[in-house]
């Protein structure tokens, strides 16, 4: 199973609970996972996007309460970590790294359709965003 047919099973339904399991028991960090997608190996891509679809999924419908804005947009992240994996940098925080494409990639996607993104149910917020690092 490549990349790609992950993608499309995903799209129909969710992991199942025992591949949940096994994608987040994976013996391998995200970093090093990170390293094998620049190196081209699909099933390191496959072991990230199950690892982290759910967790990615449940931010995005908390961001913009669309279902399949979420998954599109999610599909679209990961489509395109695929794409360029040959020129991938280095990502220390693999995590942030999708939470942060993910709420940029739907911050465009909102603009584009006027629409406001709502991080809590009773309050809207502008969908300008402000995010500080703090550098030790």
């Amino acid at each position: 199973m490549g990349f790609s047919d992950v993608l499309e099973d995903n799209s129909q339904s969710t992991s199942s609970l025992q591949e949940l399991k096994d994608s987040l028991s994976s013996d391998l960090s995200d970093v090093q996972l990170w390293n094998q997608i620049k190196s081209g190996k699909s099933d390191a891509m496959v072991k990230l996007y199950k690892r982290h679809y759910h967790i990615l999924y449940s931010y995005g419908l908390k961001t913009c309460k669309d279902k399949d804005l979420t998954k599109d947009s999610i599909q679209e992240i990961f489509t395109n970590i695929w794409a360029s994996h040959s020129s991938l940098n280095k990502v220390r925080n693999i995590r942030s790294y999708l939470l942060q494409s993910l709420w940029n990639k739907l911050v465009r996607e909102m603009k584009k359709n006027d629409k406001s993104i709502s991080l809590y149910d009773e309050k809207v917020y502008s969908i300008e965003p402000v995010f500080s690092v703090e550098h030790r």
